[in-house]
Order: structure tokens, then C-alpha cells, then sequence
């Protein structure tokens, strides 16, 4: 037929690459993050794995840890805040005075184990 050609080898060069990056990079993208909760063993001081965000939106990891009283909890996961914060405020549950300490980071598996257990005391 006139006027149509086979595809370049340069097209096709760039469809395999793009198909190469669809199948296994674009994955390698995905956020990483330890997920627990206070109820969780271990969640406090011990090592989580990481696993990939449900949220393909998440940019950051975080760990938030509350001290009220004598009680203490540890949550870690994934999310969108977008702001590198590492810093511990006063806050009031149910009229009981505490501190709440947030950490966020943005690498695959940074919140999966807790550094410094009590922050605020440096």
C-alpha cells in the first residue's frame, strides 16, 4: 500500500520501553510504609514491615505517638499531609493533658521502627 510503512524501529523501541516501565518500574513508585496500631504487639518500639500504601495518593509515612496520663500509643502508617514535620504539642483528651509527637518521612520503610521513645525529654 502506498504512502503507509512498517513502524520505525525507533517507535517500536519506545512502546517497549514504555510497556517495560508500565509493567515494572511504575510499581517501584509506590510509597512503602509500616501500618499498626496501639493495640498492635510491638507497635510501640518494635519493627514493622513495610508495605505498600492503599492510598496511591500517599506522599509520607507517619508515626504519631500520644502520652496522656500513663498511658501511651503508637500508630504508624501512611499518608497525603505533605509537610516534613518531626515535633511534639500539648494536647487535651477527654480533660487529661498529654503530648502528642508526629514524625513524618518520605522513603519507603522510615517509619518502621521508633528511634527515641520519649522526644521530648531531650
Amino acid at each position: 500500500m502506498r504512502g503507509m510503512s512498517a513502524p520505525s524501529l525507533s517507535s517500536t523501541a519506545a512502546c517497549a520501553l514504555l510497556l517495560v516501565y508500565f509493567m515494572y518500574l511504575s510499581p517501584a513508585l509506590a510509597l512503602y510504609c509500616a501500618h499498626c496500631q496501639h493495640f498492635d504487639p510491638g507497635c510501640r518500639y518494635g519493627y514493622y514491615r513495610a508495605r505498600e500504601c492503599d492510598d496511591p495518593e500517599s506522599t509520607h509515612c507517619y508515626t504519631v505517638r500520644l502520652f496522656v496520663g500513663i498511658g501511651y500509643g503508637t500508630f504508624r502508617g501512611c499518608t497525603t499531609w505533605n509537610d516534613n514535620r518531626d515535633d511534639c504539642r500539648g494536647i487535651n483528651i477527654r480533660n487529661r493533658t498529654g503530648v502528642q509527637c508526629t514524625q513524618l518521612c518520605d522513603w519507603n520503610g522510615c517509619n518502621s521502627a521508633i528511634q527515641d521513645p520519649r522526644p521530648w525529654e531531650k
